[in-house]
């Protein structure tokens, strides 16, 4: 059960978000939900297959297609797809095991300019294991 630890990492970090994009695959929901538990996430959350195997072009699709009134969003999604996307999106490499956070800045105004200055800035990673206490 990290999804809940993770959660309070991101309510004690500043960064509950606003908004979610995840996908339809079990896992992946039951982790948000737990999340959840946690880090209530109060707009819109998009469930999506295309997540499952997704390719860049469709992360920042949805990325780019957020309300521009959200400043905090999160994606929750598979690997090696996450691996991958954190590597581009913040151009540092991070093991994104189950219910791991990556958490990037983006210098952008609103979502749409994702699709043009794609490059963030890590400023967190968390994984559940860090926590472990024996």
């Amino acid at each position: 059960l990290s999804a809940p630890r993770m959660g309070e990492v991101l309510v004690d970090e500043g960064l509950i978000p606003d908004v979610a994009i995840c996908s339809t695959a079990r896992r992946a929901s039951d982790t948000l939900e737990l999340l959840q538990t946690t880090c209530p996430i109060d707009g819109p959350i998009t469930h999506t297959r295309e997540i499952y195997h997704g390719s860049m072009d469709t992360y920042l699709s949805y990325l780019s297609r957020l309300p521009e009134n959200a400043q905090t969003a999160i994606l929750v999604g598979h690997n090696p797809d996450m691996d991958h996307a954190v590597m581009v999106l913040s151009g540092s490499y991070e093991n994104m095991v189950t219910a791991a956070i990556a958490a990037i800045q983006f210098e952008i105004d609103y979502w749409k300019a994702i699709l043009e200055e794609p490059k963030g800035r890590l400023i967190g990673y968390w994984k559940p294991r860090d926590f472990l206490t024996f």
